[in-house]
């Protein structure tokens, strides 16, 4: 009898984690425009200060595209650096310094055809 009402117990907990509210947040997230002015395509990376790195996509050469920022790459500090891994470079990885960036906010990151390091600018709102 222990083990039927253990089973019961653990279904019943289970269908309630499953129908129970959902949170979510009505802060857009962060995004980046990125601008990839190299001649090869580029891996994209979202280091959180503690070193954790998040791939948040993947730009081909001469493309700019918006990408997402998760939530889990902002920084407790408010912080995120970006990297590149370049295909067919592998030991090339240019990155940016710190950015300050939130949830909600955009910045732009260029990828010169150099490869030399990352730039970074706000992105104007409308």
């Amino acid at each position: 009898m222990p083990n039927r009402l253990r089973a019961r117990f653990l279904t019943a907990t289970l269908v309630l984690m499953a129908c129970g509210p959902t949170h979510h947040s009505t802060t857009p997230p962060a995004t980046v425009v990125f601008t990839n002015d190299s001649a090869d395509l580029a891996e994209v990376y979202a280091v959180r200060s503690s070193g954790g790195a998040i791939r948040i996509g993947t730009v081909e050469a001469g493309r700019t595209a918006q990408l997402r920022v998760p939530a889990t790459a902002l920084g407790g500090d408010g912080t995120v650096t970006f990297s590149a891994r370049i295909f067919a470079r592998p030991r090339i990885t240019p990155t940016s310094g710190p950015v300050p960036l939130r949830e909600g906010e955009s910045v732009a990151v260029r990828l010169p055809a150099d490869l030399r390091m990352l730039s970074v600018l706000p992105v104007r709102q409308p």
